[in-house]
């Protein structure tokens, strides 16, 4: 039912293309639970509600604005051209891909703090890149070196935080806290990356 409703809220807010992204997604997550059917935890309703929900939180938010923005502001033009947040919409889908698969290879444990290793989080992180941006970036209004590049420092921002904060020995390791810990992380790497996007976008 959560996943409903975002999907009915990028249709409203961003239209048919930014559908896309979040589309590949889900399906890629869908096909690596099932490859991975004897490894996955089981998790009760309200785990997978709350999953959803923090999993899709952040991507809200850079909607809402997306669809604000034109109303609430007369300039710049690059701004307002609907241009402005595609592609951090794109990496912060690539973000939170990668990170699920990341938790879905490596669940979070209690008395664990070893993450996944670097090459196999570059790995996945690689794999999301590539499985959902291209497609994202094109189904929003095409792809170029610049979309790109915001895209890939939003996702791989977020993956090195969430890598990080899961060395980290006060982080507590249970379920809720992880899914608090990812969006946590694409909040601070879309804040990280913004201000060079915007300053890219308006030509400075």
């Amino acid at each position: 039912m959560t996943a409903t409703l975002f999907f009915y809220a990028v249709y409203l807010f961003g239209g048919a293309g930014w559908l896309a992204a979040p589309a590949i997604a889900l399906i890629t997550l869908v096909v690596v639970r099932y490859l991975l059917r004897e490894r996955v935890n089981r998790h009760d309703a309200q785990h997978q509600v709350l999953a959803t929900l923090y999993a899709v939180i952040v991507m809200m938010v850079a909607l809402v604005v997306h669809d604000v923005i034109p109303r609430v502001m007369s300039g710049p033009e690059w701004l307002l051209s609907g241009d402005a947040l595609r592609a951090p919409f794109v990496g912060l889908v690539v973000g939170q891909l990668t990170m699920m698969l990341v938790t879905q290879l490596r669940p979070f444990q209690s008395g664990s703090r070893e993450p996944t290793s670097v090459p196999v989080t570059l790995g996945l992180f690689v794999l999301a890149m590539v499985l959902v941006g291209p497609v994202g970036l094109s189904a929003t209004g095409g792809i170029g070196p610049q979309s790109l590049f915001t895209s890939a420092c939003i996702a791989g921002f977020a993956t090195l935080f969430y890598w990080l904060m899961r060395k980290l020995q006060g982080w507590p390791a249970r379920t809720p806290w992880n899914m608090r810990l990812q969006p946590a992380c694409l909040a601070l790497a879309i804040l990280v990356v913004l201000p060079v996007h915007f300053l890219i976008l308006g030509g400075g």
